[in-house]
């Protein structure tokens, strides 16, 4: 491969947005702590005071920045010489603090650089910042003082800290590069066009230039490119002023350098083409240093990056001892010029194809930027990796070890911390910002910021378009430390999501002039006074947040006329607040899906109309004082069925009220639904009507009968089960359930009547009295009632009555049926006489046979008048009717006598049992008649003999006659 020297530029762009700590560090102290420290500036003294600014800025934008001077860093580091003493110290703080980044802050003059020993045909050494960012070994093994010399020297030649020069000599050029790098970055506006366009200037040198230039093209092609190519015929002066002073992103220069002036060649102006005097070269147009000086493009500066000798050689001095190499021009030119400056330190080599030296390095810069490698250093130091990774630096080109003066040539000019931007990118904290704050000033509009877990104890302001996203609202707190707002939005189309925001007088607040398209998503907004203040906003949403314990209110919307409007609260749990809403001269809002938990006063109006509820049936918000019930369904909530909804809107205040409360938490699984099927018998019907209703579980639902006319309505029947007649009825529904009305005709009146109604009874008797019931409305309930009171017990439809005493009875019977209706029946009349009873005379006698006896009888008690039937031997005597009765017996024997006595209420009685012995006639067949005497007088001695004698000789005889029988 044939190989040849390109005198190029490249050019080193500053950034603006490192956070700083700014301070007068003492070692000792640094060594003491354990923060990170992610920017070591390093100065001279008196240039300190601007490198401090540059710190705090730093700092702002959560880098963590230290400036040490060259005077403490000599005191306090060994080293052969003033570089390594510095080399020794970045070694220091990149252990110890995790530095990534080293601004050296000064000229070649203020902060030495180091000279390594790469010769070939032009020169022998060339300065590098190198040394600075490849931490590993001496450089100079041997000890020679050729540093970098590959036959000596081990060199490893990858960046281990990302270096960048900003190259002012003097105060006051220092504190204007400072003003440019700040004024860049919080001036920059992504929607400018100059953001997206990208210049390609290829010089003098045939088809090289232009070759090389269209690679470039080729990774940058989703930009605006301009190209100004010398073999067009359009690369001048003028073309060069006009694109730099309307602004670009990035300027590439392919070409040459410098001007000859013996013995040296001076770096302070690309040649852009010859000037022909004929077919002579007489002159070349140049873009010089004063071209460079001039430019006026204020703030919409561009990164350049060239492809040339000798363009950053910052340790250049005229002869006349003046002059900066033009890439310090560049950087330095405090009205406009560069933001950054890419070049080479000395004479640049190349070839036709962009896979190796300079022109591998100028592609890899663009690779590394659309790589996400966006910060100055990163692509520095990318670019250089890359490139050593890919080479052997002790490779030689004929005589000459060209990939290494490649490396060690290649500077960048400008803050490398600074991010060019490139599109949104992501920022995380505390990665690589360690505040919020600081990444959101280091921050594109656009861009995305995410923040992991911790406690920031911060007061944000968010002055961009950005979206602050935390890692867990959980986890990622912003504490405010109970003063001062704790995020305050002073940007259009800010997101912010996943953060607890806590402890400050106001938690997120939005300002009048920047109220458009802001979205508050899923956050805790707890324990501050007010947790949101939202001041003329509009077209923004408020969604998924906890607010809570806010002690003035949750959320504040305040405006001035015209009211703010078109904006969504929807989906917030807004619990335990002073106020949960206060609306003050606010309308045309949107607020549903909100959980309103017990805050003092769940939403206050001053003025305003707003929409409280999506519609049916999405809903509106669920309040926890909301007291009404779900039996109804639809949009005018007048079907029967549960929704979740409420049957009657909350009121809020006269022209606000959410027409469909919810009647559980928004996003909490609701409860299951049972169905409750309602059916009615023929003669009436239901309110809800009969069919079959979803409802809430364990919610009441009450059930009306309505019978037509001629029904009645008679009772339940749940789930197939007699539950009475209770109307309404309510159901509770724990399952599916169904439910009939049973409906019955109108009855006729209750009547009762009681059998029999009259009776004639004697004491110890007793009558069963029956009844007959009819009409009224079963089943009926029975009372008996003797002389007007209630018999006890007597309860059922018949009754035995049983008298003691004998008199009149009067008996009823009390009927009530299931309506509560009353009959008395007729009143029985039962009329109870003395037992009847009977007796006899004699009740014991003996005769002859022939001979008579007369019975006589006394009958009391019963119901005169009485029959009588005398009865011998168990046998009614025909004839015997009367109240005596003479007996005649014909043979002897022992004869039995009763009588009974009937009364005429057929009741009868029985005597006791007479006995009767009828003896024969003693043997001889006569008889002695036996008279009584009429007079009193004892019987004589020989009539008893008789008597006795007679009354042997009967029992005698009758004996024998049973002996013959047997």
């Amino acid at each position: 491969m044939s190989k040849r020297a390109v005198s190029g530029i490249m050019l080193i762009l500053f950034l603006t947005g490192v956070l700083s700590l700014a301070f007068n560090i003492q070692l000792a102290k640094a060594e003491s702590e354990t923060v990170r420290i992610d920017n070591l500036i390093i100065t001279t003294s008196d240039l300190e005071a601007a490198a401090t600014r540059l710190a705090q800025w730093k700092n702002s934008c959560g880098i963590p920045s230290k400036v040490l001077n060259t005077t403490w860093i000599y005191s306090h580091y060994s080293g052969v010489d003033e570089p390594e003493k510095i080399r020794n110290c970045i070694k220091d703080f990149h252990s110890n603090f995790l530095t990534r980044y080293v601004t050296i802050f000064g000229d070649v003059d203020k902060v030495p650089i180091r000279y390594a020993y790469v010769p070939d045909s032009h020169e022998t050494f060339v300065p590098t910042d190198l040394y600075y960012a490849d931490l590993d070994y001496s450089w100079d093994d041997n000890g020679d003082g050729l540093y970098a010399d590959l036959d000596n020297d081990r060199v490893d030649g990858v960046p281990d800290v990302y270096v960048g020069r900003i190259p002012p000599s003097l105060s006051n050029t220092a504190e204007d590069v400072i003003t440019k790098i700040i004024e860049y970055q919080q001036s920059f506006d992504v929607s400018e066009d100059w953001v997206n366009r990208v210049v390609l200037a290829a010089g003098m040198d045939g088809d090289i230039t232009v070759t090389l230039s269209e690679y470039i093209y080729n990774v940058v092609r989703d930009k605006n490119v301009v190209k100004l190519y010398e073999t067009e015929g359009n690369l001048t002066n003028d073309a060069l002023d006009f694109e730099i002073d309307r602004g670009c992103i990035f300027l590439n220069f392919v070409g040459h350098s410098g001007e000859t002036w013996l013995p040296d060649i001076v770096p302070d102006s690309w040649i852009l083409r010859p000037i022909y005097l004929g077919p002579i070269v007489v002159d070349y147009e140049k873009y010089s240093w004063q071209d460079a000086l001039d430019r006026t493009n204020g703030r919409k500066l561009p990164v350049i990056v060239t492809m040339s000798c000798l363009s950053a050689k910052v340790d250049w001095t005229s002869p006349l001892g003046t002059g900066e190499c033009l890439g310090e021009y560049f950087v330095m030119n405090p009205n406009g010029g560069s933001i950054a400056y890419f070049g080479s330190t000395g004479i640049a080599w190349g070839s036709s194809s962009p896979y190796g030296l300079m022109p591998e390095l100028n592609r890899r810069i663009y690779e590394a930027f659309y790589s996400g490698r966006t910060r100055l250093g990163d692509m520095w130091g990318v670019a250089l990796t890359e490139y050593v990774q890919g080479h052997t630096l002790n490779g030689r080109y004929g005589e000459y070890y060209l990939d290494e003066k490649t490396v060690m040539e290649f500077i960048l000019l400008g803050d490398p911390t600074l991010r060019i931007y490139g599109g949104p990118e992501t920022l995380k904290v505390p990665e690589e910002y360690v505040t919020i704050q600081g990444a959101i000033n280091s921050a594109y509009s656009g861009d995305v910021i995410e923040v992991a877990n911790g406690n920031y104890h911060e007061h944000v302001v968010i002055n961009k378009t950005v979206s602050l996203i935390g890692e867990s609202r959980y986890g990622t707190v912003i504490i405010g430390d109970g003063t001062g707002t704790v995020v305050y939005v002073l940007a259009n189309n800010v997101n912010i999501t996943g953060f607890a925001i806590v402890s400050g007088s106001i938690g997120i607040k939005t300002d009048w002039r920047y109220g458009q398209n802001v979205n508050i998503v899923g956050n805790i907004i707890d324990h501050n006074t007010i947790g949101v203040q939202l001041y003329e906003v509009y077209n923004s949403t408020f969604t998924d947040n906890q607010v809570s314990n806010n002690n003035n209110c949750g959320i504040l919307l305040i405006n001035n006329f015209p009211s703010f409007s078109n904006n969504t609260i929807i989906n917030n749990v807004i619990w335990h607040n002073g106020y949960g809403i206060w609306m003050d001269n606010s309308d045309g809002n949107t607020i549903y899906h909100n959980n309103f938990i017990n805050n003092t006063q769940q939403v206050r109006i001053d003025w305003g109309n707003n929409t409280f509820d999506n519609g049916y049936p999405s809903g509106g918000n669920y309040w926890s004082d909301y007291t009404g019930t779900d039996v109804k369904c639809g949009p005018s909530q007048d079907f029967p069925g549960s929704d979740f909804i409420g049957d009657t809107p909350y009121i809020i205040d006269t022209n606000n009220r959410d027409r469909y409360p919810l009647m559980y938490s928004y996003g909490s699984s609701p409860p299951p639904t049972y169905n409750l099927t309602i059916m009615a018998t023929v003669g009436g019907t239901t309110n809800p009507p009969a069919g079959t209703y979803s409802y809430t579980a364990n919610q009441t639902v009450q059930v009306t009968a309505i019978p037509d006319t001629g029904y009645l309505f008679g009772y339940w029947e749940l789930d197939g089960i007699n539950v009475g007649s209770a109307n309404p009825y309510s159901v509770l529904m724990d399952k599916d359930h169904a439910l009939k009305a049973i409906f019955t005709v109108i009855p006729p009146p209750l009547s009762a009547s009681i059998s029999p109604l009259s009776a004639s009874l004697l004491v110890g008797q007793s009558v069963m009295f029956s009844s007959i019931v009819s009409g009224g409305y079963p089943p009926y309930g029975y009372q008996w009632y003797l002389n007007g009171s209630l018999v006890s017990e007597a309860t059922s439809s018949i009754w035995t009555f049983t008298p003691l005493t004998a008199g009149t009875y009067k008996v009823y019977l009390n009927v009530t049926d299931n309506s509560g209706n009353v009959a008395i029946s007729d009143t029985a009349t039962i009329t109870v006489a003395p037992q009847l009873a009977v007796s006899i005379s004699p009740m014991s006698v003996s005769i002859l046979v022939g001979q008579q006896v007369t019975f006589t009888s006394t009958t009391s008690g019963g119901y005169p008048p009485y029959t009588y039937q005398w009865y011998l031997n168990g046998n009614p005597v025909s004839g015997a009717t009367s109240e005596t009765w003479t007996f005649t017996p014909s043979t002897s024997g022992i004869f039995y006598v009763y009588l009974k006595v009937t009364d005429s209420k057929g009741n009868t009685a029985q005597s006791d049992t007479a006995r009767i012995i009828v003896s024969t006639v003693p043997v001889g067949g006569y008889s002695i008649p036996i008279q009584l005497p009429t007079t009193t007088k004892p019987v004589t001695l020989h009539i008893a003999l008789l008597t006795i004698l007679t009354a042997l000789f009967v029992t005698i005889k009758q004996k024998t006659r049973r002996k013959h029988r047997q």
